[in-house]
This record gives C-alpha cells, structure tokens and sequence, in this order.
C-alpha cells in the first residue's frame, strides 16, 4: 500500500484532482479546477465518523467537516505541499490504516481553506440511487467500494455502469447524462444563433460608419 500523498507531492500541475482507484467518474467535474480559486482544499463529507477518531480529536468541534479522501481538489501551493507532507509524515510514521481523521486535524490547526463539495461529487452509498430524484443534482462521481473485491479488469474499458450498478441504477445516470448532452446541444444551437446575430449587428455598425465617412466626404457635392 502506498498513501495517495506521494502522488499529491509528484504532481507537476498548481491544480489537481485526486481519485481514489475505486471511484468512477460519470460527468464534468471540471468546475473542480475553477473552485481553487476560492481555496486549496475541496472534497465532499464522509458519510461516516469512526467513534474512536471523534474522541480523540475533541479539541476540534464537532461541527469541523470530516472529508471523505477518496476525491479531493488540491491547489500545489506552499502551504498545501507542506500540509501534505506533514500528513504523509503521521500516516507512514504511525502506520495508520485510516488517513481521513489525520487529515481533518492538519486542516483544522493550519486553518486551512477548503470547500465542502455536494454529495454527488461523491457518491458513496450508491444504494441512494434508488430514491434519487431529479432536484438533488446530476452524479457525478461514484465511489464504489465493492470494486475492490473484483479484479483489476482492462485499465482501457470503461467500466460498464449496468454491470457494476445494474440496470435500474445504472438507468438514473443514464437519464442524467442525456440530459446533459441535450443541454449542451442546445447551449451550442443558441451560441451560433447569438455568434450570427453578433456578426450581422457588426456589419449594420460597419456599414453605418462607411456611410457617415462618405457623407462627410461628399457633403460639399449634396448642398451643392
């Protein structure tokens, strides 16, 4: 096993996202990027608390988020890279199993800035799936933790959602994604039809000015 922080510290890139190796992506998650404009730390709330982590962080109050590391958006900046390294530190020096609760303590005593994500960045207990209703926003990440007991499978195919899910799960995203991709359409429709109106108002001023520079040329031949 080796923790996710040595990759958090090889990467070359200032903005990142972490995924652990039992998530799967299903939508756009790129707005994860423009969020660390506002912070150096984002990932979305564990749905559990192990009672033994929460008695031995009393000093912390009980209402300081406990993040689920299995996605986190990172900024590469100083004060992010040495909060990593120090979490690295405590979870190989200690040889810890669980590396969630060291992580709330470091951000809390460093204060550092972080942004609870929607549930659906990271949606463990996909069991919810079967009451999912269209107002608690797309899927956008599940993290299925029964991957660990299937093997390792084909590195270049896709996971089959239906397969992992089955189908009456499976077809909740499914209805999200060809929401998404109607949506697009449609932005895509309007941006031509705005980039037509755009270049025709363009033409019309052009025009306009060609005709008042003519006028001020020929003015002397009209009053004549």
């Amino acid at each position: 096993h080796r923790p996710k922080m040595e990759a958090m510290l090889r990467s070359r890139f200032d903005r990142n996202v972490l995924l652990d190796a039992d998530t799967i992506p299903i939508g756009d998650v790129t707005d994860l990027f423009d969020l660390l404009d506002r912070c150096h730390i984002a990932g979305a709330l564990a749905y559990a608390r192990p009672h033994w982590a929460v008695d031995a962080q009393r000093h912390i109050p009980r209402g300081f988020p406990y993040l689920n590391g299995g996605v986190l958006a990172f900024r590469r900046s100083p004060r992010m890279m040495r909060l990593i390294t120090e979490w690295q530190n405590i979870v190989v020096g200690q040889n810890l199993r669980h590396d969630q609760p060291s992580l709330r303590a470091l951000i809390y005593r460093h204060k550092m800035p972080l942004i609870v994500l929607p549930h659906y960045y990271n949606l463990f207990y996909v069991r919810s799936l079967d009451r999912w209703e269209g107002n608690f926003g797309p899927p956008l990440i599940l993290h299925v933790f029964e991957l660990h007991k299937g093997p390792p499978g084909n590195p270049e195919k896709p996971f089959d959602l239906v397969t992992v899910l089955g189908r009456s799960r499976a077809s909740v995203i499914f209805a999200f994604q060809e929401k998404a991709r109607l949506q697009a359409e449609d932005s895509t429709r309007q941006g031509a039809t705005l980039g037509s109106g755009r270049r025709a108002a363009a033409f019309e001023r052009s025009f306009a000015n060609r005709a008042r520079i003519w006028l001020r040329r020929h003015a002397h031949w009209l009053r004549w």
